[in-house]
């Protein structure tokens, strides 16, 4: 096998998901900047083959691994995408002997809502979503002119993409959140919908199979209109 850190750093990279190297190479910069080491020591070839030479898990100290299963837990929906990889486990159970504290990590990824915050999140819901139910799909688009009545920022609206994921009948939840310069979507899917293939084919972006995003240079209603095409829907 790869051995605990071949197993964190398959893990946090996602070798098993991501096929794009420019990718791949920024989360090893991220994940080896949290591990207080240069990522010159790596190669993604050898850590994709689980070749570390000498580095070992014990080079993780606990504000690192804090960091490190703090993004497993983000990127993989605190393991509720279709994650069947055993690395993935493997590397939170590596993680959990290095001192982190579980229970903390996901008091502070989910608990941190102001009551703006959440009050956006409920008329995102409630206004700005259509749900086609014959596509099994949520579509939810919100301007600049949405967020700056709430105050809200770009990084608060982290994690509404997944809240519309928790309607029963929907398999594929996009948010397409317009920006100064560009249009972000944010794509989530229970099982049907490859939403790294649909993020690449619609506007060149990735991710994974389950969550996956993109960036637009189209204006907020070319970008929707593009999307709408997609899926066959008004």
């Amino acid at each position: 096998g790869a051995g605990p850190l071949g197993n964190i750093l398959h893990a946090v990279l996602g070798f098993n998901k991501i096929a794009r190297t420019r990718i791949l190479r920024l989360r090893l910069i991220l994940v080896c900047s949290a591990m207080g080491v240069d990522e010159g020591i790596f190669d993604l070839a050898s850590v994709g083959a689980g070749s570390l030479g000498g580095f070992g898990i014990d080079a993780i100290g606990t504000d690192a691994a804090t960091s490190l299963y703090s993004g497993i837990c983000t990127d993989t929906g605190t393991f509720s995408y279709s994650n069947d990889r055993q690395s993935l486990y493997l590397a939170a159970a590596e993680l959990l002997t290095r001192g982190i504290d579980p229970k903390a990590i996901n008091l502070n990824i989910k608990n941190v809502f102001t009551t703006a915050r959440l009050q956006f999140f409920g008329h995102a819901m409630s206004r700005l979503m259509t749900v086609y139910d014959d596509k099994s799909l949520a579509l939810m688009v919100i301007s600049r002119d949405d967020m700056k009545a709430y105050g809200m920022t770009s990084a608060e609206l982290t994690g509404l993409v997944n809240e519309v994921m928790r309607l029963r009948d929907v398999d594929c939840a996009i948010l397409v959140r317009e920006e100064a310069d560009s249009v972000r979507l944010s794509m989530r899917s229970k099982v049907h919908v490859d939403v790294n293939l649909l993020a690449r084919e619609l506007f060149d972006g990735g991710g994974h199979e389950r969550a996956a995003g993109a960036t637009s240079h189209l204006s907020l209603q070319e970008t929707v209109a593009r999307v709408k095409q997609k899926f066959n829907v008004k």
